[in-house]
């Protein structure tokens, strides 16, 4: 079988979750089928599209890169390209008459396009979507205000555009603006959900996302609870902690504040000295500022907290003592 994955981004040029899981799936069908991944990275200062074929640890790849001049490069250009490139979806569809998958399955489709999924359907070609996070209910994926608090709802795309003001314009002006903005956001919601209603099955990692979907209206019918995989040989060939040791947690992923690294270094630091070690392999640490801080504050309270820069997902994954 030919199986076309896509995703927005892809190792190594980017080291997420998604992007992780879909190299290990990549990795796994192709032992059976032919696999091709499909994602963006971009090339700065290059051609306003760019189409390359790569080869990406024994799997076949095809990048794309954009370099968005004019309107496209704007603050409004900037917020359509992260879910409508019609250049990228001439290249998905020549791609789709080319290659001739058997079957597509998306990942993520941010900042590639929403419409990917429909020139699928449109060619004739089943298609699966995995939802990694909120993305096709919630502009910034996590469906979490900029105070923290859980999302309270769109208030008619009000409060998104809130959310996205505060990420990059954080002024009064951006407040005033959001009666004028707040259709292009309703738009935008439209859109990526239509688009998720091209794939035949919705796959979710968990009940709890999938329930989440539901209750903002996605069918309940349409979804598989499928939890991602692990590449269990990888995790086989790492060694047991001794049971007299001290207990080893270890922490991978990046910083931000929403991953609650900095509530995972609290608990460790209030058990018993001694009794645990933890290890945090993250992005920089100086990424971050205010999680960066409050990490470093807590570390600082118990020896036993080693922060450690980037570290490849695929050397010793698990790291010996990962519990």
């Amino acid at each position: 079988m030919r199986i076309l994955l896509v995703a927005h981004k892809y190792p190594p040029h980017s080291l997420g979750g998604v992007e992780v899981y879909t190299r290990h799936l990549a990795q796994a069908l192709g032992q059976r089928h032919q696999v091709l991944v499909f994602y963006r990275h971009d090339e700065p200062g290059g051609p306003p599209l760019a189409e390359m074929d790569e080869q990406v640890d024994g799997i076949e790849t095809r990048r794309v890169s954009l370099a968005p001049r004019g309107l496209g490069a704007s603050v409004a250009g900037e917020f359509l390209g992260t879910f409508l490139n019609p250049a990228i979806e001439e290249g998905f569809a020549r791609l789709l008459a080319t290659w001739q998958p058997d079957l597509v399955h998306f990942q993520h489709v941010m900042t590639l396009s929403a419409r990917l999924p429909a020139l699928a359907a449109r060619a004739g070609v089943p298609a699966l979507l995995t939802l990694h996070d909120y993305w096709f209910i919630c502009g910034n994926s996590q469906l979490i205000w900029p105070d923290a608090r859980t999302c309270q709802g769109k208030a008619l795309g009000m409060n998104c555009v809130r959310c996205a003001a505060a990420a990059r314009f954080p002024s009064p002006l951006a407040t005033a603006a959001r009666p004028a903005l707040a259709p292009l956001f309703l738009y935008r919601d439209r859109a990526v959900r239509q688009a998720a209603m091209q794939a035949r099955r919705l796959i979710s990692p968990s009940h709890f996302l999938m329930e989440q979907y539901v209750a903002a209206g996605f069918p309940a019918e349409r979804f598989l609870v499928l939890e991602n995989g692990l590449p269990l040989e990888q995790i086989r060939r790492v060694p047991w902690r001794v049971a007299d040791g001290p207990l080893r947690v270890t922490y991978l992923g990046s910083l931000a504040w929403q991953k609650g690294v900095h509530v995972l270094i609290e608990a460790v630091n209030g058990l018993p000295p001694g009794s645990a070690r933890l290890r945090i392999c993250a992005r920089p640490w100086n990424r971050g500022r205010t999680t960066g801080s409050r990490c470093r504050r807590a570390a600082k309270a118990r020896s036993g907290t080693s922060p450690r820069g980037d570290q490849a997902h695929d050397r010793d994954y698990p790291p010996r003592g990962v519990v």
